[in-house]
């Protein structure tokens, strides 16, 4: 644990689901309890945003990002589509980096409880919308418009689609 701090939330979330992981084959364990235990999004948070293994994809997504949008003409909006943003491990990153006169952000993910929990973590970020979306399904019927995002973003969750081609 000392040897590096920065990973302690995810040796938590090993030894709490390593130490209950026959119970769980065996059904006696709901592997979401570990996860989440007590509802609680606080450990998965912490790993999805700052733990070695992600803290540096999301600083390199973070990057691109900014590198793509400041290409755009100066007088246009970004339109930003962030696909099963979960946790906001990565929109955490993101977000402080656009410009919040020049941006459209969507933040979407298929649990609600997930849309409504980023809704109050990211609220000081005016130019972001929050909205359930099952990319598996048709995004236009569930009220997206076709072809209108210049960016869209999917840290972590397309592969739990049960077709990638058809997502």
């Amino acid at each position: 644990w000392n040897s590096a701090p920065g990973a302690m939330a995810e040796y938590m979330l090993f030894r709490r689901c390593g130490q209950k992981l026959a119970e769980v084959l065996r059904g006696e364990v709901d592997p979401l309890q570990l996860v989440f235990p007590e509802g609680s999004l606080a450990t998965i948070e912490q790993v999805y945003a700052d733990s070695p293994h992600y803290r540096i994809y999301n600083l390199l997504a973070q990057r691109a990002v900014a590198n793509s949008l400041q290409s755009m003409p100066a007088d246009r909006i970004a339109r930003v589509l962030e696909i099963g943003g979960g946790t906001g491990g990565l929109t955490v990153h993101v977000l402080p980096r656009l410009d919040p006169a020049r941006t459209e952000y969507t933040f979407t993910d298929i649990t609600s409880l997930l849309v409504q929990r980023a809704e109050e973590r990211f609220h000081e970020y005016p130019f972001v919308q929050y909205r359930s979306l099952d990319i598996t399904a048709d995004p236009t019927e569930q009220g997206m418009t076709a072809h209108s995002f210049d960016l869209v973003l999917a840290s972590d969750v397309l592969h739990v689609t049960p077709d990638l081609r058809q997502t």
